[in-house]
């Protein structure tokens, strides 16, 4: 499923986003400058940066599908730290960040020959939003995790759309290195809860999650191409405003994308759960709510042809309530129907969950048990019937005289269909009623 799938990536985003950082510290230490600046003469990644991409790479390593843990927490804190601490920097100029980094010798030396190595402003406001995307997972908010980390998104989208189309201002001293971290962690964190909220719908199986892939993809990169194919095939120099017009056009279709998509699934989803109940009230007995004759003739007998297919042993149980109309005639319709209750409800606990249990009709009960032959299937029987018997399951209910059931029960076989083999478990049943009632038979051929 596309959703576990998205869920599964979280760690290898993360990962991969920590790995960009490492290998921009290890360019800062072994002066190796294409590490930490990819374009000669270009944004380098700030040490800081390529810290706070470690930070929230490793946060997300730790991360876990339903639960944060605190070395995830710890991550999201320092790396809101280092955000803020950007911004102030920005707007006072500080010179705290420099003053943090361990290679101020490198920065200092980068700005006397006029290519700075900064954190921007857009780097710093990505690592503010995605610490809060975080929290807001943390506090069980996916929605808003999910709005924000979108929000943060779109500070490598703006700087992508700039290396696109060669405006520096859109991207600023946002490195191409750090342009990949970002958009590795955004991703991260939108699908980190891709088990709710829109992430859910983005990545459901369903119609409206295929509709809205498709939708997204193509509204989302036609208006990036479509700029960037004027300027490329047609040669046609287009106005500064077209990327930020491509900015605007990919966030509003995402946005609106996203809303269409969160309506369509709810509307979907209700419309699959009333078809569920529909398909479970013709194969249900609402009395008991067990499975009634038609699952018996579905899935009954799919189960049982599959195993008689594989070579393995089928056992049909025909479990009948002894003197039921005499119950019904002395304690009235609605005691006998809470007998009725008691008795499916005690069958269900001696079954596995692979066993066809139905009502018949009636006050007649069947099992169908795959993998079980007939002597495991006596045993069984029997257990049931004590439990029956022993325990005066009728009492709780105004009925003082004690309820039993007689079973019969048959070996499934190649050449006999199930309606036969029913027929067979309900000949050991009779055989059951006319010796004594409140015991167990087994069918044998005459």
């Amino acid at each position: 499923m596309l959703t576990l799938r998205m869920l599964s990536l979280v760690v290898p985003f993360g990962a991969m986003s920590a790995a960009i950082g490492i290998f921009t510290l290890l360019g800062f230490v072994t002066g190796i400058e294409m590490l930490y600046r990819p374009i000669s003469g270009g944004p380098a990644t700030h040490p800081m940066t390529a810290t706070g991409l470690i930070l929230t790479g490793g946060a997300l390593i730790f991360i876990q599908p339903f639960r944060t843990p605190p070395q995830s927490l710890a991550c999201f804190a320092l790396a809101l730290f280092l955000g803020l601490l950007g911004l102030l920097d920005i707007r006072f100029h500080t010179g705290l960040i420099n003053f943090l980094s361990p290679f101020k010798s490198v920065i200092a030396q980068a700005d006397r020959e006029g290519t700075p190595i900064r954190m921007g402003w857009n780097t710093a406001l990505f690592f503010v939003l995605l610490s809060l995307s975080l929290f807001a997972r943390y506090l069980n908010r996916p929605l808003t995790s999910q709005i924000i980390a979108m929000s943060a998104a779109a500070s490598p989208l703006i700087a992508i759309v700039g290396y696109g189309y060669g405006y520096a201002s859109f991207y600023g001293q946002m490195s191409l290195l750090t342009v990949a971290g970002a958009s590795l962690l955004a991703l991260g964190a939108f699908f980190s809860t891709s088990r709710q909220g829109l992430a859910r719908v983005l990545t459901n199986p369903w119609r409206s999650g295929r509709l809205a892939r498709i939708q997204l993809a193509i509204l989302t990169i036609s208006p990036f191409l479509a700029g960037l194919g004027m300027e490329l095939v047609l040669h046609i120099r287009v106005y500064q405003g077209m990327p930020a017009l491509v900015i605007f056009l990919t966030l509003v279709n995402s946005l609106t994308i996203g809303l269409g998509a969160i309506a369509y699934d709810q509307s979907e989803r209700r419309a699959r759960l009333a078809d569920r109940l529909i398909r479970r009230a013709a194969i249900e007995d609402s009395l008991t709510k067990m499975g009634n004759r038609r699952k018996l003739e579905t899935e009954g007998r799919h189960i049982y042809e599959r195993a008689l297919a594989a070579n393995r042993a089928v056992s049909i149980l025909m479990i009948d309530i002894d003197h039921f109309k005499k119950i019904n005639d002395r304690f009235g319709h609605e005691r006998g129907d809470e007998v009725l209750r008691l008795i499916a409800s005690q069958i269900g606990k001696f079954f596995r969950i692979g066993d066809v249990l139905v009502r018949f009709g009636g006050e007649e009960f069947v099992a169908v048990l795959p993998g079980c032959d007939v002597p495991r299937a006596h045993g069984l029987a029997e257990k049931l019937r004590n439990s029956i018997a022993e325990h005066n399951l009728a009492w709780g209910i105004g009925i003082n005289e004690p309820v039993t059931v007689s079973i019969g029960i048959a070996a499934g076989r190649r050449d006999v269909p199930l309606m036969d083999a029913l027929d067979e478990a309900d000949q050991a049943l009779y055989a059951a009623k006319n010796n004594g009632r409140n015991r167990v038979e087994i069918f044998t051929a005459a």
